[in-house]
């Protein structure tokens, strides 16, 4: 099959992968932001969620492969929306999540190499 790929394809799809899979960790590991504390939510409680969002993607980011799907990325991260009793640090982790996956979703992906190439 590298035979019919050729090197000049082969490299690219190798340099893909490394670059997904780059991508993805700095996606992944931009942190959480915080909201100003109110009497319901303080700080503590907002840092607890932020080593939370930290731990899930850490783990995301460590077993990242270039074929990700978005799917995958909720059922690792969703979970974490569901301990949060305020809204506002509910609200901030939807919108991040909701971020995650636009910009995972905009990464160069191997169907769009596989297009550019010309045919075997």
């Amino acid at each position: 099959m590298v035979d019919r790929i050729g090197s000049v394809y082969l490299k690219r799809l190798f340099f893909l992968h490394l670059g997904r899979t780059e991508a993805l960790k700095r996606i992944l590991l931009q942190p959480l932001q915080m909201h100003t504390p109110t009497a319901s939510c303080s700080i503590h409680n907002q840092r607890q969620v932020a080593r939370a969002w930290a731990f899930a993607s850490a783990q995301l980011a460590w077993e990242a492969r270039p074929d990700l799907s978005i799917r995958f990325i909720e059922s690792a991260l969703g979970p974490l929306e569901v301990q949060l009793t305020c809204d506002q640090c509910r609200d901030r982790l939807k919108a991040h999540m909701e971020t995650v996956k636009i910009q995972w979703s905009a990464v160069k992906d191997f169907n769009i190499l596989m297009k550019a190439r010309p045919s075997l």
